[in-house]
């Protein structure tokens, strides 16, 4: 399995340069050791990745629930850098 998952992270388009090696040495580090099956082992990687996402800053969202509304000024002439409506402070 964790052969299989450090392909997988390969071939995946990753979000950061680094998320791919970080669930990479967690799953050589945690394989056998804290997980009973795949599926824990698989749960157990991605809460790490989440966890190091979070501490990198990194804000879990919908962006969408903090745009303007249509009609908005800010659509036409946006202020990325002073409104937090038109630059969220979410990820995805």
């Amino acid at each position: 399995l964790v052969g299989f998952m450090n392909k997988m992270v390969e071939l995946d388009a990753a979000p950061s340069p680094v998320a791919p090696k970080c669930l990479r040495l967690y799953l050589w580090a945690g394989a056998g050791r804290d997980a009973s099956s795949g599926l824990d082992l698989v749960k157990s990687a991605f809460k790490a990745g989440c966890a190091a996402f979070t501490a990198g800053g990194y804000a879990f969202g919908d962006p969408n629930h903090f745009l303007h509304p249509s009609g908005h000024p800010h659509w036409r002439q946006p202020e990325f850098k002073t409104c937090p409506h038109c630059s969220p402070p979410v990820q995805g």
